[in-house]
């Protein structure tokens, strides 16, 4: 099915949009396409010789250059509560396009083990949030390190 609409006329800018609209509904209803929000896929810890890591691992959906993925500790901001840089956030993407957040704890305290560290993830056409808190080690089995908590 062809649909065409013709624009005469000098003022033709202020139709831009509506038929940018117009075009925007009638390629979501006929194509049957879905807009995905992003989806939280794992989140691992991991102590080794420079600290304590927690990393979130994001699907980013239909919208993979507006999606962006952040931690909270407790619902606060990292830097706002950690505002002596002990622990800071590092993020990238792997070769398979998931984004990656980093919490990297240069130390750990015995206060970090209280926290809720939330990962969350979104766009414009959704979000995923997933909490955990930091794990202690628990003893080294020569197949890695167990962990004490919950994911």
């Amino acid at each position: 099915m062809t649909r065409t609409h013709t624009l005469t006329g000098t003022d033709v800018g202020c139709y831009v949009p509506l038929v940018l609209l117009v075009l925007c509904h009638l390629v979501n209803a006929d194509s049957g396409l879905e807009m995905t929000g992003p989806k939280i896929v794992d989140v691992v810890h991991k102590y080794g010789g420079k600290g304590y890591r927690i990393t979130c691992k994001v699907r980013p959906g239909a919208l993979e250059s507006e999606t962006m993925a952040y931690w909270l500790v407790d619902d606060n901001f990292v830097d706002s509560v950690y505002s002596d840089g002990r622990v800071k956030t590092v993020e990238g993407r792997n070769s398979r396009g998931l984004l990656r957040t980093t919490l990297w704890f240069n130390n750990i305290l015995r206060k970090d083990f209280s926290f809720t560290f939330s990962c969350v993830a979104l766009n414009p056409a959704g979000y995923d949030r997933k909490n955990t808190t930091a794990m202690r080690p628990c003893r080294n089995t020569g197949k890695g390190i167990n962990y004490e908590g919950n994911l």
